[in-house]
């Protein structure tokens, strides 16, 4: 599992640079503005509205944004325009840098500039949401990932169209993401706590052929090294804590030095037809951002039958993910 800083490069905040582009006349804004958080925090968040983690979208006609690098102190990326009501039919991408600096520990600078990267004049405001829809947080009307931000000393270069009001073209909020999984993440699950505000976690749910009780029986087995089972990813090292009809909680140590040590949930829900809903949540318990697919590997490896040696019991499993940065079975073995 990899630290924010070797994930994220430490540094002191790099000098205030637009993206540039090549078309002869093209529109841009540029704006700074403070948000109540540490930097550390907005890359999180910034990040992950990026990635579109937790099931979030633009929603400013909801537009598709791609990550191109981060580091501590700059974020660089690019949308491409959902088709917007001025310009039906028509996509549009624009490229935009935003340069991070702390002015506290609870206070993050964010000087940000966005260019389209077509020949333009007038953008209704896209370029400004392009970057605002980024981090502005539930007071200014928008859905966080990770952490909710309020905004002060809001300050504008060249940017000739900043209407807030243009950024929040289509309403997508959390509550229709969570509606559009009902069934599979259950209002009363809970993850482990860490004490660290930035960790890598994930969030999968599982569906499983077989009863609960089943299921419940070979995470146990192979969790405490019934039969010689060991974890392949990495011989990492398993630990429960907690062992009911319905919940097993537990750890799992890395055996890759550095160790790092993650905590994990499972509730287990019976369906009908003899199958299971397994709601799984690992986090880690020190500073981290990406995680090689590892809080994934912690849960999928309990249960999977792909590239996993059994114990008692055989099943297959078919998933869906909340909160999980990065999950990629190939690296759990």
């Amino acid at each position: 599992m990899l630290s924010v800083a070797t994930i994220i490069a430490a540094g002191a905040a790099a000098s205030y640079k637009c993206p540039g582009s090549s078309a002869f006349m093209y529109a841009s804004c540029e704006v700074t503005t403070k948000v109540s958080g540490s930097c550390e925090q907005a890359v999180v968040e910034i990040t992950a509205r990026l990635l579109g983690l937790d099931g979030w979208t633009d929603p400013h006609n909801q537009g598709h944004y791609q990550l191109v690098s981060n580091t501590s102190s700059r974020i660089d990326g690019k949308r491409t325009t959902g088709g917007a009501p001025h310009t039906p039919g028509k996509h549009y991408t624009d490229k935009f840098i935003l340069t991070l600096s702390p002015v506290d520990s609870n206070t993050c600078k964010i000087s940000a500039c966005s260019e389209s990267q077509s020949t333009s004049a007038l953008d209704f405001s896209t370029n400004y949401c392009n970057i605002r829809n980024l981090y502005c947080g539930t007071s200014s009307g928008c859905i966080p990932v990770r952490f909710d931000f309020t905004m002060s000393d809001k300050k504008f270069g060249t940017c000739l169209q900043h209407d807030k009001s243009e950024c929040i073209a289509k309403k997508t909020v959390r509550e229709e993401v969570d509606s559009s999984n009902k069934g599979l993440i259950k209002s009363d699950y809970k993850c482990p706590k860490s004490h660290h505000d930035v960790h890598a976690s994930c969030e999968v749910t599982a569906h499983a052929n077989a009863t609960c009780s089943n299921v419940m029986a070979e995470i146990r087995a192979r969790a405490n090294g019934t039969s010689g089972w060991v974890d392949p990813h990495h011989n990492g090292t398993y630990a429960l804590s907690t062992a009911t009809a319905t919940e097993i909680k537990g750890s799992h140590k890395t055996g890759k030095s550095p160790h790092y040590l993650d905590e994990f949930a499972m509730k287990f829900t019976d369906q009908e037809g003899g199958t299971c809903v397994i709601q799984s949540c690992s986090v880690s318990q020190s500073t981290s951002v990406l995680d090689s697919s590892t809080n994934y590997c912690n849960v999928h490896n309990l249960y999977t039958n792909e590239h996993v040696k059994t114990v008692l019991h055989n099943f297959a499993t078919t998933e869906h993910f909340g909160t999980c940065l990065q999950h990629d079975s190939h690296d759990c073995h």
